[in-house]
């Protein structure tokens, strides 16, 4: 029993996950560092020379991690795509979830375009999102699952309802978090930790998750 299309599906979920990881990295590397900038100019520490000179590197961190992430969502939308001519249960599922996380984001945006940045209605989409992407992830894993029973691989079913749990879990904590970061302002610092953490935690797991599920297929 071959199933390729899910090993190349999952290969490029993968890849695509990375290289949205490595883009959220560059990109909170380079707002630390435009508000840390601002700051320090705001504060008479930096001249107006090297505040500019900041900018810059502000600029060429910027750029790059959005290039990052632009590339993972379209990894990920192909490899869900092309994992679910294998299993399309749960892997096409996985897919319209991204798409429907996208649409969201996309409104968000343009809110926030507007003026919205503390409206209520942002907090509630960006719950949303969370939720489009736990989605994502547990379709994606019960796709996996669904293939390892198939193949035999009683190991990496078992590790797939642990991770679906955990996963549940992380979510929920980083949505509690951004709700909290929103409607108190004394307690942002903290929850913005919590949900960093949960996140952190929830890509390691999934990631995990999806390099030995291409090491299953490949075997195929």
């Amino acid at each position: 029993m071959t199933f390729p299309d899910a090993y190349a599906g999952v290969k490029k979920l993968y890849a695509g996950e990375i290289f949205q990881l490595i883009g959220s990295i560059l990109l909170a590397i380079a707002i630390f560092l435009g508000v840390g900038a601002m700051s320090a100019e705001s504060a008479g520490v930096l001249s107006e020379e090297a505040a500019g000179g900041m900018a810059i590197g502000v600029l060429a961190t910027f750029v790059p991690s959005l290039l990052f992430v632009l590339i993972g969502e379209i990894l990920v939308f192909v490899g869900l795509h092309q994992a679910g001519k294998d299993e399309p249960r749960y892997m096409k599922k996985a897919f319209w979830a991204a798409i429907l996380m996208i649409v969201v984001t996309v409104v968000i945006g343009v809110l926030i375009g507007d003026g919205g940045e503390q409206n209520l209605g942002v907090s509630f989409l960006g719950c949303l999102i969370e939720i489009f992407s736990l989605f994502v992830f547990l379709y994606s894993i019960r796709g996996v699952m669904e293939l390892a029973k198939q193949l035999g691989n009683t190991k990496l079913v078992s590790r797939g309802k642990a991770i679906t749990v955990i996963l549940i879990v992380g979510i929920a904590a980083s949505a509690v978090a951004s709700i909290a970061a929103s409607t108190m302002q004394s307690v942002a610092s903290a929850a913005a930790a919590v949900s960093l953490v949960a996140l952190a935690l929830m890509y390691i797991l999934y990631l995990s998750y999806l390099s030995k599920a291409k090491r299953m297929l490949v075997k195929r």
